[in-house]
């Protein structure tokens, strides 16, 4: 068995590919320029979609799940006003105390962990 080095197998590659009708090339766009840091002090020169913040809340709280898993109520839009507001007020409470446990659960295996890497 012959074996062609894969420099020679790229050229020959190669020479197939231009004799076959290649596609037409479309140039490529460039990337916007990204202002230098210390450029400009003022903050009002920055891009405001930057600095602008996205509120969620028209897709209601995230429920917090007993094993720390997030997830959000899927029917909260069909929600009344009173319904929401009852509902945002026993998920706080649920999710507060999730936490709670959850990060005690954390603190204690972290200590654990602790004590076996000192033995």
């Amino acid at each position: 068995m012959y074996f062609l080095p894969a420099t020679i197998i790229i050229t020959l590659l190669a020479g197939a590919m231009s004799q076959q009708q290649q596609p037409t090339e479309t140039p490529l766009k460039a990337l916007p320029v990204v202002p230098q840091e210390g450029a400009s002090d003022s903050p009002a020169s920055a891009d405001s979609s930057l600095l602008s913040s996205v509120t969620l809340d028209h897709l209601g709280p995230i429920v917090v799940g007993t094993d720390g898993s997030m997830q959000r109520i899927s029917n909260w839009d069909k929600l009344t006003p009173a319904e929401q507001a009852n509902t945002m007020r026993v998920i706080s409470k649920r999710n507060n105390a999730r936490l709670e446990k959850l990060r005690a659960e954390m603190d204690s295996t972290s200590e654990q962990a602790a004590k076996q890497e000192e033995l």
